[in-house]
């Protein structure tokens, strides 16, 4: 769904217009909600495969997080970043592996996998490295993979500086009004 689309504006302005009167302890789950809804519309492949990466994500970093030397979070960061590249290569390059086993293989990519597979091996390197903390919380880390504005334009970012953001924001009308001039623009 292209950001200029009409089905797309709706679907923003529903999202702002709620959002903004939602009590704040509620934000992240609607955006998550509305993000998961965002991915089921283009297929349940979409929305398994980010799920899948999300939870691989969440569940190696906190590991590495528990561990002390650096030493002992490479393997765990091999391994998680491993699975998440076969996860990606099996998905891009599925007529390849049909031309070896001399079978066709047609598989649809799921929309947004480079972006989110991505996004989690740059978490894992970050939170391996030292330079943030593993999310706590496994709903906000979901959401900053999934959050669909960002899912369908980009850019890869750090995780952490949208996890702050997730963490503590405000949002008020002026920052909304802004926001709609420079989409429209």
């Amino acid at each position: 769904m292209s950001i200029s689309s009409i089905p797309y504006v709706v679907f923003l302005l529903i999202a702002g217009v709620v959002h903004y009167y939602l009590p704040v302890k509620y934000r992240n789950g609607l955006l998550l909600v509305l993000s998961l809804v965002f991915l089921g519309l283009f297929d349940g492949v979409t929305l398994g495969i980010a799920l899948l990466s999300g939870t691989i994500s969440y569940v190696a970093a906190r590991w590495m997080e528990q561990v002390e030397s650096r030493e002992k979070k490479k393997p765990i960061q091999f391994v998680s970043i491993s699975l998440l590249v076969l996860i990606l290569c099996f998905y891009k390059y599925s007529g390849i592996w049909g031309l070896l086993l001399k079978e066709p293989i047609r598989l649809l990519t799921p929309v947004g996998l480079s972006f989110y597979t991505f996004q989690a091996i740059g978490y894992l390197v970050d939170v391996g490295n030292g330079r943030i903390p593993a999310e706590a919380n496994y709903l906000d880390w979901l959401l900053s993979i999934t959050f669909f504005p960002q899912f369908v334009s980009g850019p890869i970012a750090r995780s952490g500086r949208l996890l702050e953001q997730l963490h503590e924001r405000t949002v008020s009308t002026d920052d909304m009004v802004i926001g709609l001039r420079r989409y429209l623009i």
